[in-house]
């Protein structure tokens, strides 16, 4: 028999919520960290919003876990509602003048090392301002940054600056150098001769795996992408096999020379400058929170 749902209580939005995490944890067992509860505790919490709903939600056990059709449904309605509530406490939270709510940064990785990049500074200062808002940090590829913020999932970018898009706002940050990296048994490690580009032909390299100055480079000169990542990490672990050249920023290529595990070919004819920018929607400006981190950074300019 189907259930008719009323009003939702604290307690309906509590079980909602974790039926999402479930989900975007593909699972009663990957949830657990998230959740920070036990299995049987989110089992019972299923269970109970399965009895609340009178649907079944998704298939669990030997087989793995799967949603049901209308597991689905409420799994995008539920998405739905809680961006409401959002939007609805984000409007209240403007009209009592104190900054609350969550502040949502995607960042690209592997520029905290970066001696240039202050903008843990500038993240201090916001604290100071505006303690009652939850920073949440994402570390991601440029594309699903760039992504995110348009669909407003993600309320501000930091990162490298490449086709900028007319339907995105940029703001300078800081710059990061980078140079061509090998791990120390590569044919070219401890090589003390100055790299031409016709010797680089020769070798395997390890790219990005979407569009960036890095990719653009090595397709220019013809140079050869056998593999590719992600994120920085990803080129770094290519790299350290000893099989693939790569591009990686100066400060970040520096830790495994200094530990012995990679070899810098700088300077090389390809060493380039990448610059980072925030970036941000135009109509985020209306957003209080976002308004003060842009009007921070501008400050620190």
């Amino acid at each position: 028999m189907k259930t008719t749902i009323g009003n939702l209580s604290n307690i309906d939005l509590r079980l909602l919520r974790v039926f999402k995490r479930i989900v975007e944890a593909h699972g009663i067992s990957a949830a657990e960290r998230s959740l920070n509860i036990g299995r049987s505790t989110i089992s019972r919490h299923l269970k109970e919003l399965e009895h609340r709903l009178g649907v079944v939600l998704c298939y669990r056990g030997r087989s793995g876990f799967k949603l049901t059709e209308e597991g689905l449904t409420i799994y995008h309605a539920i998405n739905t509602l809680l961006d409401s509530l959002d939007e609805f406490c984000q409007r209240v939270n403007q009209i009592n003048h104190e900054l609350k709510g969550k502040l949502i940064i995607g960042i690209f990785d592997n520029m905290v090392t970066n001696p240039n990049c202050q903008f843990h500074t500038v993240l201090n200062q916001y604290y100071q301002l505006a303690p009652a808002v939850h920073i949440e940090i994402h570390v991601l590829p440029t594309v699903e940054i760039e992504q995110g913020i348009l669909e407003g999932k993600i309320h501000f970018g930091v990162l490298p600056c490449h086709n900028p898009t007319n339907s995105l706002c940029y703001l300078p940050l800081f710059s990061e150098e980078m140079t061509i990296f090998c791990g120390v048994t590569h044919p070219l490690a401890n090589n003390n001769k100055a790299v031409t580009k016709e010797a680089l032909l020769d070798y395997s390299f390890a790219g990005l795996a979407f569009s960036s100055t890095n990719n653009e480079l090595l397709t220019q000169n013809n140079l050869m992408v056998s593999a590719s990542a992600y994120a920085q990490d990803g080129v770094a672990l290519l790299i350290l096999t000893g099989n693939y050249l790569g591009f990686l920023p100066r400060h970040f290529g520096s830790v495994f020379v200094e530990r012995h595990q990679m070899f810098s070919l700088s300077p090389t004819p390809l060493d380039y400058c990448s610059h980072f920018s925030g970036i941000f929607r135009f109509d985020s400006k209306n957003d209080r929170k976002i308004k003060q981190l842009i009007e921070i950074i501008k400050a620190y300019s």
